[in-house]
């Protein structure tokens, strides 16, 4: 979601009936594993059809990652998780956290497999794609840690890892959404695929 497609499709929030699109183009090339990092939580009051056209591309593909997202709704409130419609709920294969603390300089630096207000019970987004491919490594779990709970409404992490990049910024390759939307690109370019699809667009 990059400024070549908010000038293309309009200014943001985009019709859910474009994501379902998105998801339906991503799934027929034969994406292994669509991760939408995008947060769904409430209903499209203007369009409440589009929530279901969207629950049923994600159930058409059958392999898509939604986000939890660990949001406090003023500064020093209590952390909450913030999580997909209930029909995306019914639908999804895995539910990943996109919550990342940055260092002082601005860069993520690690990430916490698992966390979670009062107990850690959500693995990082990253962790669920791989998780969803088959492809997590055999030293990383499954399932949540059992933990103490120090308290119902603290946030809770476990196993942090480093990140290892692969390259520079720009390593990984990216394509505009409207490109995507609107099947400018090879066919089989996302064949067997770990799709991510988010925004780059400043200001989002």
């Amino acid at each position: 979601i990059d400024e070549n497609s908010l000038s293309k499709l309009g200014r943001w929030p985009w019709s859910r009936r474009l994501h379902a699109a998105l998801v339906d183009r991503l799934k027929a090339d034969g994406a292994r594993v669509i991760g939408l990092d995008l947060v769904f939580a409430e209903p499209d009051t203007a369009d409440q059809p589009a929530d279901a056209e969207l629950a049923a591309a994600v159930q058409r593909a059958g392999n898509v990652v939604l986000p939890v997202l660990l949001e406090s709704s003023r500064v020093n409130g209590q952390l909450l998780e913030t999580l997909p419609l209930p029909q995306l709920l019914e639908q999804e294969v895995a539910l990943g956290r996109v919550h990342v603390e940055l260092d002082q300089d601005g860069i993520a630096r690690s990430i916490f497999l698992w966390e979670g207000v009062g107990t850690p019970v959500w693995p990082h987004f990253a962790q669920a794609v791989l998780a969803t491919a088959g492809q997590l490594p055999a030293s990383f779990s499954q399932t949540p840690p059992v933990t103490v709970e120090a308290s119902p409404f603290a946030l809770v992490r476990n196993a942090q890892r480093r990140i290892s990049y692969l390259g520079p910024p720009g390593h990984m390759q990216t394509l505009s959404y409207v490109q995507v939307l609107t099947g400018e690109f090879p066919a089989g370019m996302f064949r067997d695929k770990l799709v991510l699809v988010g925004a780059t667009a400043a200001g989002m």
